[in-house]
């Protein structure tokens, strides 16, 4: 039994890398209005379209010494650390949950607010198409941990309602969307 919890953990980091390296790319373009999805990546100071083999998680960036192959201008490390931080996170999931449909979506949550955490940094922005995604995902959480409806409601209203009163009382206390997040994550 340990060597299979072992072999899941090894995938779960695996995988949880992967998934960071992805948001990487969503932190990165989603704040320039640029298509995430599509598109290959590109170095940012030369412009140079980066090779599949430099695209490996954690491996790409230790391997180039943390610079672009081509200039040689200095990679960013944080997003060495987001892909670490998403292979953890995937292993914890794991963990915490085990072999059932809440570690996926508990993972998929934990991407999305790394993603809306490192934009948020960046951009003083939380983009409406994250908090969409969190409530979509939220709400499919809802059904496989059968939370009944009221109970959500109150929870999607117990801190975004006040916070919007807050706001009005003291403009710009928060932003739209924190309040939007508080609502979707409850």
């Amino acid at each position: 039994m340990e060597l299979i919890m072992m072999v899941c953990s090894i995938y779960c980091f695996l995988i949880g890398m992967c998934v960071a390296s992805f948001m990487n790319v969503v932190i990165d373009r989603v704040p320039r209005g640029e298509n995430f999805v599509s598109g290959r990546s590109h170095c940012d100071s030369c412009g140079k379209v980066i090779a599949w083999y430099d695209l490996i998680p954690v491996v790409s960036y230790l391997v180039l010494r943390g610079r672009c192959r081509y200039c040689h201008s200095k990679i960013p490390v944080r997003g060495f650390f987001i892909e670490i931080f998403g292979g953890l996170s995937g292993v914890f999931c794991f963990y915490r949950f085990g072999f059932e449909y809440e570690t996926i979506l508990m993972f998929v949550i934990t991407m999305i607010l790394l993603a809306i955490t490192m934009i948020d940094f960046d951009t003083m922005i939380i983009p409406d198409g994250l908090n969409i995604a969190m409530f979509l995902v939220c709400l499919v959480l809802m059904f496989v941990r059968q939370m009944s409806l009221v109970d959500s409601i109150i929870g999607m209203f117990c801190i975004s309602l006040p916070m919007f009163l807050l706001n009005l009382v003291i403009p710009d206390s928060f932003g739209g969307g924190d309040i939007k997040l508080m609502f979707a994550s409850g």
